[in-house]
């Protein structure tokens, strides 16, 4: 039977009903209502699926609690399990997020550990432009398989083969087809030569300062400098404006350079400017060491060889000025400024650490500019090296308005000129300017590179991020339970008295109960998601110093939220020892594949039997999570699930936007729920 055809005629019988029973203090309206009502499905990229899903869901709470078989398809009269099984999104532990309200760098782990939440940069899928956003959490999802994506660009990133990202949508038999858009793909679907999407767009910010002399040391040092020798530091210039710049950097530290020159057949006039050890003398050791080495020691430079140099941590969470400051230095040593052909402007950097030259991408990406990374092969000891330029007008004169080269000013200048005096050069430039702020890059490598940790981040609104440059999906996982759960105290509460409907005495407790994998999905993600949704809505009234006494009333406490007739919403977890005294009318179990088989089955058992004899057949449990491995809690569940029956369970799997509510129930052997 249609679900979407029926729902019409379904509120409209809905409405005859509640005219007559007057079981309803208030009309409620339908679950899709309420959540478009306060935004919940703002901005979601696939919002037309998800709305057919909060109508099949809309249909089973409306059977419940009324009865009446005209107000149900017949494939969902019965339900009483619906089993949620989906493709995850989540990336390993190092992927990197810039807040664009502080400019500080944060990775996966670090968030997962101190259970931050954070401003990120969301896209919006109607205007193409990045917005700011905020985070609800991030957590550790578990162990699994991991591929690295690598872009044509040299952009990196490691997934979860679920996770989900923002690619072109084409028409046609093959990728030559016509293009129709965009559309989220995952990762295990994807192919060599498919696009994805990449931000483009500045972080605005307010980032950290640095001094000024140690911004352009760490530059300097970066780039020509030999600090592999635990306790000295040589420097090679490339020319005199270089050299004495260096120099007077040096001096800036109270230190005086040792210099001399030095030149070979290829490089004549090649500089050498050095600083003693300082460990030389008595007084330098009495006076804590040379100031110079100090500060190499201080960003974890000293020592370091070319293979082994990375941008300093405290870099990435510097301010524009001072990053205009540290790139003016270190473009000055291994970087150029050209024209190729005489007509292609181009800014380049060359280093032999892939990794170092991935640094400086992007905090280049931080403030706007887009680079490339291309991997040479070379003549030297080295064998490879990696290329990073800048190729386009507008990267390029941005560049010049924000950092100006040490010892390459006056070439920039006369190329930015030249680009702004140039008619053709223009033309190009403006037929290249969109009115986006992301691009789409050609996937060159998938590959496998073992097992680790990933973690999944949610995102209210916009229910996406950006990413090591990437526009990623977060699961939507968490905007289904948290809003369904928020619908149900509604609902609930609009009942004239509920406690009679279900025949309780007057003070018993009605529960729903969310059990996550652990208590700090509980608190940190589940939680703070329904109290954001909660104080959203405008049909809610938080109060804070006493229980509600008004039906549409709710208070906050540590673990769960009260509402009117003593209905209760809590937050539990998988590794509670107890589940009694609870009287659950419904029950999600959230990330169920990632219970153990023991607390899996304690906890189904307990609450579903307290549920059953309470509410008889009135009662809802959802089990929702991705599937761990075929003998995981969730995927024995959904094979239950298929050979049940009864009709009392709906299963099924996949991804939202691959679901069609409109076949029938024989289509997918048993009903289905699907995130």
């Amino acid at each position: 039977m249609d679900v979407v055809n029926l729902f019409d005629d379904f509120l409209s019988l809905v409405e005859e009903k509640i005219e007559s029973s007057g079981m309803w203090r208030e009309y409620p309206v339908d679950l899709l209502t309420f959540f478009e009502s306060d935004r919940f499905l703002k901005e979601t990229p696939y919002e037309g699926k998800q709305t057919e899903l909060l109508e099949t869901l809309n249909q089973i709470v409306w059977w419940k609690l009324t009865g009446d078989e005209r107000f149900c398809v017949e494939d969902l009269r019965e339900i009483l399990e619906a089993v949620v099984m989906f493709g995850k999104g989540c990336k390993s532990g190092d992927t990197k997020i810039f807040d664009p309200v502080t400019g500080k760098m944060h990775t996966f782990t670090e968030l997962s550990v101190h259970s931050q939440t954070l401003n990120v940069k969301s896209l919006d899928c109607k205007t193409q432009k990045l917005v700011d956003s905020c985070t609800t959490g991030v957590v550790e999802v578990g162990e699994g398989d991991i591929y690295e994506i690598v872009t044509n660009s040299g952009r990196r990133t490691k997934v979860y083969p679920e996770h989900v990202f923002l690619t072109r949508k084409y028409t046609g038999s093959n990728s030559k087809g016509l293009y129709r858009g965009t559309e989220w793909k995952r990762v295990r679907e994807m192919r060599i030569g498919d696009y994805v999407a990449v931000s483009t767009a500045p972080i605005t910010f307010n980032g950290t300062i640095l001094p000024k002399n140690e911004l352009k040391l760490v530059g300097y040092v970066l780039g020509d400098g030999n600090v592999s020798d635990l306790w000295g530091c040589s420097f090679y210039a490339s020319n005199k404006d270089v050299e004495n710049d260096y120099c007077s950097v040096l001096r800036s530290f109270g230190v005086e350079p040792k210099y001399h020159e030095y030149g070979n057949e290829k490089r004549p006039d090649r500089n050498c400017v050095m600083i003693n050890s300082p460990l030389t003398t008595c007084e330098s050791r009495h006076a804590g060491g040379n100031p110079v080495t100090n500060v190499l020691r201080k960003y974890d430079l000293q020592g370091k060889n070319a293979y082994e140099k990375r941008i300093p941590r405290e870099f990435f969470d510097l301010d524009v000025d001072c990053l205009a400051t540290f790139f003016s230095t270190l473009f000055a040593t291994d970087g150029w400024v050209c024209m190729i052909n005489n007509r292609i402007p181009q800014i380049g950097y060359c280093s032999v650490n892939r990794d170092f030259a991935e640094d400086i991408q992007l905090l280049l990406n931080k403030i706007g500019i887009y680079s490339i990374i291309d991997e040479k092969k070379t003549d030297s000891k080295y064998g490879k090296a990696y290329q990073l330029t800048i190729n386009s007008e507008i990267d390029f004169l941005k560049f010049y308005d924000m950092i100006k080269i040490v010892g390459k000013e006056e070439k920039h200048k006369a190329i930015c000129d030249f680009i702004r005096s140039n008619r053709d050069v223009n033309r190009r430039s403006n037929g290249k300017v969109l009115d986006t702020e992301i691009r789409f890059e050609r996937i060159k490598e998938i590959k496998y590179v073992g097992v680790d940790k990933y973690y999944d981040l949610t995102v209210d609104t916009y229910a996406n991020y950006a990413s090591d440059g990437f526009i990623d999906h977060n699961s939507g996982k968490d905007f289904l339970v948290s809003g369904f759960m928020a619908y149900m105290a509604y609902l609930l509460c609009c009942i004239r008295d509920p406690h009679e409907y279900f025949h309780f005495g007057q003070d018993e407790p009605i529960d729903l109960i969310n059990v996550a994998i652990n208590s700090n999905q509980a608190n940190e993600v589940f939680f703070k998601k329904l109290k954001a949704r909660l104080r959203n809505c405008k049909w809610f009234t938080e109060v804070k110093h006493r229980h509600p006494v008004s039906y549409n009333e709710f208070q906050v406490t540590r673990n769960k939220i009260r509402f009117y007739k003593n209905i209760t919403c809590h937050s539990a977890h998988s590794e509670a020892e107890a589940y009694e005294g609870f009287n659950p009318l419904i029950i999600i179990f959230d990330e169920y594949g990632g219970y153990t088989h023991e607390n899996a089955k304690n906890g189904y058992d307990i609450l579903k039997t307290s549920a059953a004899t309470r509410y008889n057949s009135k009662y809802l449990m959802i089990f929702i999570s991705y599937p761990r491995s075929e003998n995981c809690p969730m995927y024995l569940k959904y094979k239950e699930a298929l050979a049940d029956t009864s009709g009392t369970m709906w299963a099924m799997i996949g991804a939202t936007w691959e679901v069609n509510l409109k076949v029938s129930k024989e289509t997918f052997k048993k009903n289905a729920v699907v995130i």
